[in-house]
């Protein structure tokens, strides 16, 4: 079994993302009344989404800072694993959170909240562009270029959320 999920392609995520989550909710969000909650709903999913994508940074620094031993081999081989995950939660997430944006610019007025909202996916756009460069051709510019825009649409995006 360890194999195969170390073996697991793009689209073979995707499937696993799309079929086991992704789908259910979509499900669960279209049958909601449309409208507001609705739009509200697909945003907060859309940010976790994007949170489990996000966390993957966090498994690679306590990969690289935890003691070596057995409980570090198996945060290896978790993260080797949780990768394979990486680009499907992230463009699951984007859907969802371009989705909830582009509802919202009909459904309310200019704000503070709404202009933090604007921000965050001017934010999101430049991080999802690195991350394609990223997937293209990988090298430690563009992985610095993925991660610092992946800062900003962090600190951006939690501020239209506390908003």
């Amino acid at each position: 079994m360890k194999n195969r999920l170390f073996s697991l392609t793009l689209k073979q995520s995707f499937l696993i993302v799309l079929t086991l989550s992704a789908l259910p909710v979509t499900v669960i969000l279209l049958n909601m009344e449309a409208g507001f909650s609705r739009l509200a709903a697909a945003g907060r999913t859309g940010a976790v989404y994007l949170f489990f994508a996000f966390i993957l940074y966090g498994f690679l620094v306590a990969v690289r800072k935890f003691p070596r031993g057995r409980g570090h081999r198996k945060l290896v081989v978790f993260t080797r694993v949780y990768i394979r995950f990486h680009i499907a939660f992230a463009v699951t997430g984007a859907a969802l959170v371009l989705w909830h944006a582009a509802g919202m610019v009909l459904q309310v007025s200019i704000s503070g909240k709404s202009a933090s909202g604007f921000l965050a996916v001017g934010a999101l756009v430049p991080l999802l562009w690195t991350g394609y460069r990223r997937k293209q051709k990988s090298s430690g510019k563009r992985r610095r270029h993925h991660r610092y825009t992946a800062f900003v649409f962090i600190l951006i995006a939690s501020l239209h959320i506390l908003l």
